[in-house]
């Protein structure tokens, strides 16, 4: 089993406690802290706002949290008028052809004439140095080719 360390004095052993230190000078003692925190936090190596664990973690955990990694998600954000809304309007999400976009309808959520697009991995990394126009344009012309209808 693990052994116990004594802490304070008078002899008595007991089970370790964790103590959570701010930067602010509080202090936390508990017999378990679990930690929740971004990945980008975890991993951060800056003094003034990584997390130092005391006793340091083992080179197995360290090398496990510097072997994860996350990937980039991007959002489109289009505003239309209410009169220029083309979509269906109760539709809450919007699947096009083109797998680079996951497409909610927010006005079916009550955010009139907006639609915010999705981009996931490998899709949303780097747009082959497209601009942010370039980009919005990509994702008309999904739309277009879902809704356009000639009159």
């Amino acid at each position: 089993g693990e052994k116990e360390k004594g802490f304070g004095g008078g002899g008595k052993r007991r089970k370790r406690q964790v103590m959570v230190r701010c930067r602010d000078g509080t202090s936390y003692t508990s017999d378990y802290v679990l930690l929740t925190v971004p990945l980008g936090v975890l991993k951060s190596k800056n003094p003034n706002s990584s997390i130092q664990f005391d006793p340091k973690l083992t080179n197995l955990k360290m090398s496990a949290i510097e072997s994860l990694g996350s990937g980039v998600h991007g959002k489109i954000v289009l505003r239309f008028a209410k009169d220029d809304v083309f979509w269906p309007q109760r539709t809450p999400q919007l699947v096009p052809l083109d797998q680079r976009f996951h497409i909610l309808n927010l006005h079916a959520y009550g955010k009139t004439g907006v639609l915010c697009a999705h981009v996931w991995p490998p899709f949303a990394d780097g747009w082959n140095g497209l601009t942010d126009q370039q980009v919005v344009d990509e994702l008309l012309d999904t739309l277009k080719g879902m809704f356009w209808r000639e009159k």
